[in-house]
């Protein structure tokens, strides 16, 4: 359960920072401009996430057999998205002097993945408040 709620925070923090890069109005109203402080602390929080992916891999691992299958399916797509968040997140941090096509389609997929997993998100809330009825 701890790894769970460690993962929760970065999730949220990295949605958090994510949501003010990508819209600027919201960034201007809260920070007053462009903070470049922001985009910062979004990569080393994904950086954070890396080692917290391999720690919810082993945890699937271990603890498959207990686990219903709607959050063996949702485990697995939070590690499937976590690994491609971290190659369209680095491409996007180191690559973006290679190519403009690599970089624009890690943007793309960092953004398209954005709205799956607000979506799995959702489903996953919806499926705990299920449960508890």
């Amino acid at each position: 359960m701890k790894v769970h709620w460690m993962y929760t925070l970065i999730f949220i923090a990295l949605v958090i920072s994510g949501i003010l890069l990508y819209f600027p109005e919201i960034r201007h109203y809260i920070t007053g401009g462009y903070s470049l402080v922001i985009s910062k602390i979004h990569k080393y929080i994904g950086i954070a996430a890396i080692p917290m992916l391999g720690v919810f891999w082993v945890n699937l691992w271990n603890s498959q057999s207990k686990m219903k299958r709607w959050q063996i399916a949702h485990t697995r797509i939070v590690l499937v998205s976590g690994v491609l968040f971290i190659i369209s997140g680095i491409n996007i941090w180191f690559v973006r002097g290679l190519t403009d096509t690599i970089y624009d389609m890690s943007v793309t997929v960092h953004q398209v993945l954005t709205f799956i997993v607000m979506a799995v998100l959702i489903a996953h809330l919806i499926m705990i408040r299920l449960e508890e009825w």
